[in-house]
């Protein structure tokens, strides 16, 4: 895959995206963490409805692009436990295998990393979100998120970017 570049602003953008990676990684781990188990703040009953959920989660069904699961109910991917005042909100499948209970998962022979391996929300927002796909930013800089500059090699000469991938 090769890029031209016009006047040096693809490297430019490039190097502006570049300064936002930390951050992306860094709201990556928080999401991963968060989706595994989390003690929620207040406590609530067994099988709450998805109104009740939505009452403070507002956010959650919100965005251009919302997912069909939310119409299906909080509880068709998250599972409500409470004991001694204390409720805890975990997935009904592991990370890794949630989406595709759902979503058959593709027999292409290669497949995207974070895919192959279940790491949909690596790329994904599970809830909603304004871009297609239900992607967590633009095409480009969640592509860019992973597959930076440092690898890409560009050749200021012809004014091309090729990407290692292809």
């Amino acid at each position: 895959m090769r890029f031209h570049l016009k006047g040096g602003a693809f490297v430019r953008e490039i190097d502006q995206l570049a300064r936002y990676i930390p951050v992306f990684i860094l709201c990556l781990v928080v999401l991963r963490t968060v989706a595994h188990a989390a003690q929620h703040p207040v406590p609530l009953e067994k099988n709450p409805t998805s109104a009740e959920c939505i009452g403070c989660h507002a956010d959650k069904s919100k965005g251009k692009y919302v997912h069909s699961a939310i119409a299906m109910g909080c509880t068709t991917c998250h599972k409500v436990t409470s004991a001694k005042g204390t409720t805890l909100i975990t997935l009904v499948s592991p990370a890794n295998e949630l989406c595709f209970t759902c979503h058959k998962k593709s027999g292409e022979k290669y497949l995207h990393a974070p895919y192959a391996q279940g790491d949909c929300t690596v790329c994904h927002s599970p809830h909603a979100s304004d871009w297609p796909d239900h992607l967590l930013a633009a095409p480009q800089d969640v592509c860019m998120g992973c597959h930076v500059r440092e690898r890409l090699k560009v050749d200021e000469q012809n004014r091309t970017a090729t990407v290692p991938w292809g």
